[in-house]
């Protein structure tokens, strides 16, 4: 039996010409032994999504 750790590797957003957002990475697995061992280091995919809102918000300025 096995135990699985899924990761993001290389996340980075672009800003695209038509001035929405995508965002990219690669999603990886990691697959561990019944000690806890890596066993091995898996590519599962790639993705580049279409953001639905401006990831890159300023934070909200506090009054002191």
């Amino acid at each position: 039996m096995y135990k699985y750790k899924v990761y993001e590797k290389n996340h980075l957003f672009t800003k695209e010409y038509w001035g929405g957002y995508v965002r990219h990475n690669r999603i990886h697995r990691k697959v561990l032994n019944q000690d806890g061992k890596l066993v091995k280091d898996e590519f599962v995919t790639e993705n580049h999504a279409i953001m639905m809102y401006e990831p890159l918000l300023e934070e909200p300025k506090t009054n002191k």
